[in-house]
């Protein structure tokens, strides 16, 4: 009897299950060869100057108008000293109470490199402060999370991405590959210090992190 080829209860010489297999992994060839020629641009100096407007309004006390940011004191993976960044909110799952967001300038900005040395941080939305956990997605997690947020605000998204200088068709798939280029990360709250906010989706122009 011929053995069949099973992993975690899939048969790999099925046609069905091969197809899928061949389609993914073109998928994501296609997606990685679309990545090379994405490139982000780092911000200016008043781009830099604009994007720490947010963190005065926080310290105003003033954080309950950024309703779709979130404000994370990460810690220095290098100077363990503490940083604070604001970043946009892509999605909030409320049933989890998991904020997720996305690194615009790339996977090699520090408050992002920061998370990945020290994950669990204070977050702060509007006046509540609470406890996070961050992970970053896996990349078909990552893509669904950024085409529903692209859905959802193309405006907004189409002006960001020009923000930092990515010209892409703005078709589904072209959405899927910023994935590869802007890492999507979830922020689920594991302290119970406050209710948690409830964050309105709405379209008012606001400016992204580093």
């Amino acid at each position: 009897m011929r053995a069949r080829g099973v992993c975690v209860g899939l048969k790999f010489n099925t046609p069905h299950t091969l197809r899928v297999l061949n389609n993914r992994a073109l998928r994501n060839m296609l997606q990685m060869t679309k990545a090379k020629d994405i490139s982000i641009k780092r911000p200016g100096r008043l781009l830099r100057t604009l994007f720490r407007l947010p963190l005065v309004l926080y310290r105003l006390g003033l954080g309950s108008l950024m309703g779709m940011q979130i404000l994370l004191t990460t810690v220095g993976r290098r100077t363990g000293r503490h940083y604070k960044v604001v970043v946009d909110i892509i999605e909030h799952d409320k049933t989890k109470d998991i904020y997720y967001i996305s690194a615009a300038y790339g996977p090699r900005s520090d408050w992002y490199l920061n998370l990945r040395a020290n994950p669990i941080v204070q977050a702060q939305v509007g006046r509540h402060k609470f406890i996070v956990r961050t992970t970053t997605l896996p990349l078909d997690e990552a893509e669904d999370i950024l085409v529903k947020f692209a859905r959802r605000h193309p405006r907004y998204v189409r002006i960001m991405m020009r923000v930092v200088g990515v010209r892409i068709s703005w078709s589904e798939e072209d959405v899927r590959t910023l994935a590869l280029k802007m890492p999507v990360i979830a922020c689920a709250r594991i302290s119970a210090n406050s209710n948690p906010p409830n964050v309105r989706a709405h379209k008012k122009f606001l400016l992204c992190s580093l």
